[in-house]
């Protein structure tokens, strides 16, 4: 399956990666992370949301997103979020859209997402400052 240039079986499969790093980016795993793991985080999302920015065609687009749900209900639950943060938002992996990554839901895409999901867990590392 393709769209302008863009394979959608991998675009899927890479947001399914990207899920992972948000998963990561919500829990304690990330209070390990170096600037050189922070900056492949940030490179994920800088791939996904140039991705999502392909994906022009509304029907296309809506078709990933029904995927997307199946596959946030299914497999992506949030991670070990403390209540503070999952009180705070929903759960990052909840919010995968093509509109929110490509960022044409005005939100800053998949860098804003992954860049909010860090701030707010206590336990992001000092790289993230940087």
């Amino acid at each position: 399956m393709s769209q302008g240039g863009l394979n959608l079986d991998a675009f899927v499969s890479q947001i399914g990666e990207f899920a992972g790093v948000l998963g990561h980016a919500e829990g304690t795993e990330c209070q390990d992370w170096n600037s050189e793991a922070v900056d492949r985080a940030f490179g994920w999302a800088d791939y996904v949301q140039g991705s999502a920015a392909l994906l022009a065609d509304d029907c296309e687009a809506a078709a990933v997103d029904r995927w997307l749900a199946t596959q946030q209900a299914q497999h992506w639950p949030s991670s070990q979020a403390s209540a503070s943060t999952a009180a705070a938002a929903a759960p990052a992996s909840r919010l995968l859209t093509v509109g929110a990554l490509s960022g044409r839901d005005g939100a800053g895409g998949a860098r804003g997402l992954l860049l909010r999901t860090l701030a707010l867990n206590p336990t992001a590392p000092n790289a993230v400052a940087q």
